[in-house]
């Protein structure tokens, strides 16, 4: 269906199954315009991430544990607002379509 509608691949990051070359996946594929670096979900902390274990960790102190739950309220808004670069690219995708659109209607005029 999306071959015959001519809408291009729509490509997206996958966390699979061998950590040390996530990054380097990631990377690559931003490289190549296949994904926006913007688009990719956080990748997990490594196992033992101090700062995660302060956030839980009951002896720590209370304000650093607050400005720890404020940063990472912080980030998830962040993360679900759409990327500019998501943005962009769907504006392009619209003006490509207005596009093949004046160019199909110059042929019917012919």
């Amino acid at each position: 269906e999306a071959r015959k509608a001519r809408r291009p691949a729509q490509w997206s990051a996958s966390l699979g199954f061998d950590p040390a070359r996530r990054e380097q996946a990631i990377n690559a594929a931003s490289a190549m315009g296949r994904i926006a670096r913007n688009d990719v979900p956080a990748l997990p902390a490594p196992a033992g991430a101090p700062l995660l274990e302060l956030v839980h960790n009951a002896g720590a102190p209370e304000e650093a544990r607050r400005a720890l739950r404020g940063l990472a309220e912080q980030l998830a808004k962040r993360s679900e607002a759409p990327s500019a670069d998501a943005a962009g690219r769907e504006r392009t995708q619209e003006l490509k379509a207005a596009s093949a659109a004046k160019v199909a209607s110059f042929g019917d005029a012919a």
